[in-house]
């Protein structure tokens, strides 16, 4: 095992998050209408960290007006699974027709929320104000030092698209971190990161891997790969699901030859044909690999980690019938079926 493959640099969370974090998503909101007079909010935008947070290095703010407006600018910070929170001004000030660059430079460790403010207008002339929020954001682990790193890459299972966009998808519910603190529990020293988008399929995160959308991690000692439910949703054919998944397994041993790296079957779901899809492309790939029988590669089958037919085991975004993501409930079977396989496999 690779020892404090963490570089020097990473002296707290901030540097971690600038070096490995990904861009903050929908983080800008924009007004157009009457100058108020009196203080009103224009507009919010709310960003998620999974209780890992964000750090934002500034925000970026048009105003468009014939007359000077106020804007106040304001941080909302909630701790995690609770309604406490704690409320910063970023700036205010009057600005006619003009780009500012407001320098924040500061961590949010939870859910932060931007809101704008106008106030000082003449209730009359429209203005424009439009605002981008500048940072980067990681969903992972915290443990900046730990001696091991595990790379988790996959689409919106591993994104924990379709949970609860609050504080109260605690992040020791979620499969991933679930695994990350099995590993610190066996004395792995564990640090996880995550890079995952949602609608993906195995052939759009080959293309993310070559374009680097991986390389975040320099040298990880546990990979996790878990694309294939929208390649099962799309109809892709087994032949190209197995050699993406093979050059994801060339790529990873290249990164580093002594990792493991555990590959994740598609998990339960609910729509028929898609469900006969997973069926074919799980049972091929097992085969292939088997077949393969490459040092430290382990495939875990994850038909049987939740009851398919139970609507309660999906999100509650996802439509009855159709469910794809797992909640919290379907996460806990998920977790509980890679849990036991790592350790009757010998990776813990």
């Amino acid at each position: 095992m690779a020892v404090n493959t963490i570089p020097v640099s990473f002296n707290n969370i901030a540097d971690l998050i600038l070096t490995e974090g990904k861009p903050i998503a929908g983080s800008s909101f924009s007004y157009s209408g009457v100058a108020s007079s009196s203080r009103t909010s224009f507009g919010s935008s709310t960003n998620v960290g999974y209780g890992n947070g964000i750090f934002v290095t500034n925000v970026q703010m048009t105003v468009n007006s014939a007359i000077p407006v106020g804007v106040q600018l304001t941080i909302n910070d909630q701790v995690e699974g609770s309604t406490f929170e704690t409320i910063s001004q970023v700036f205010r000030n009057k600005i006619l027709n003009q780009t500012i660059n407001i320098p924040v430079n500061q961590y949010f460790r939870n859910f932060p929320v931007f809101t704008g403010y106008l106030e000082n207008g003449d209730g009359t002339t429209t203005c424009k104000i439009d605002v981008n929020i500048n940072g980067t954001v990681i969903t992972d682990s915290n443990n900046i030092r730990g001696k091991n790193t595990i790379l988790w890459v996959g689409d919106s299972i591993s994104a924990m698209s379709g949970l609860p966009q609050n504080a109260y998808a605690k992040k020791y519910e979620l499969h991933t971190h679930m695994v990350n603190d099995l590993f610190i529990s066996k004395n792995k020293d564990t640090r996880l990161s995550v890079v995952a988008k949602g609608g993906t399929n195995s052939s759009q995160g080959e293309i993310a891997r070559k374009s680097g959308y991986f390389d975040y991690v320099k040298t990880p000692d546990y990979f996790f790969y878990h694309f294939g439910a929208n390649d099962a949703s799309q109809g892709v054919s087994s032949a190209v699901y197995n050699a993406n998944v093979k050059s994801f397994i060339d790529w990873a041993k290249v990164k580093n030859s002594n990792a493991k790296i555990i590959i994740l079957g598609i998990t339960p779901l609910a729509n028929a044909t898609s469900n006969t899809n997973a069926i074919a492309l799980r049972s091929s790939l097992s085969s292939y690999l088997s077949g393969l029988s490459l040092p430290n590669v382990y495939y875990c089958d994850l038909a049987n980690a939740f009851d398919r037919t139970v609507s309660s085991n999906y999100s509650s975004a996802d439509t009855v019938g159709q469910g794809v993501h797992p909640n919290i409930a379907g996460m806990a079977g998920v977790y509980s079926t890679i849990s036991t396989f790592l350790t009757a496999n010998g990776i813990l």
